[in-house]
């Protein structure tokens, strides 16, 4: 026996994944509440079956979790943005090039001190 939870599924998708399990499984899908009993079936065949259906509904940003005896139905992850901070500060081109600018101190490699 395997269970589907569909707590994350909004409400009336939730009732046609019921009805698309029963249709499936026409003798064994037992409801209740939030989760659906389905008996004669491994969970990586449940599984596959409920992406199908998530997949038939565009639904692809969910996602489905196996356990041992249990498939949830996890929300779509939150969108990060990644905002990159460049600490580094640029060098000035007297600092890097002083052939060109004879008159200016030349850069000093940080961290090295002497011993």
């Amino acid at each position: 026996m395997a269970r589907v939870e569909l707590k994350h599924l909004p409400k009336e998708t939730s009732h046609e994944a019921v009805e698309f399990l029963q249709s499936k499984f026409e003798t064994s899908a037992k409801v209740h509440g939030s989760t659906v009993d389905v008996e004669g079936v491994t969970d990586k065949q449940l599984r596959l079956i409920i992406r199908k259906f998530l997949h038939s509904r565009s639904m692809d940003e969910y996602r489905t979790v196996s356990e041992p005896g249990q498939v949830e139905i996890l929300p779509p992850r939150p969108e990060l943005e990644h905002v990159k901070i460049d600490k580094r500060v640029t060098a000035q081109a007297a600092q890097t090039m002083p052939w060109y600018f004879p008159g200016t101190p030349v850069l000093k490699p940080l961290g090295k001190k002497k011993q």
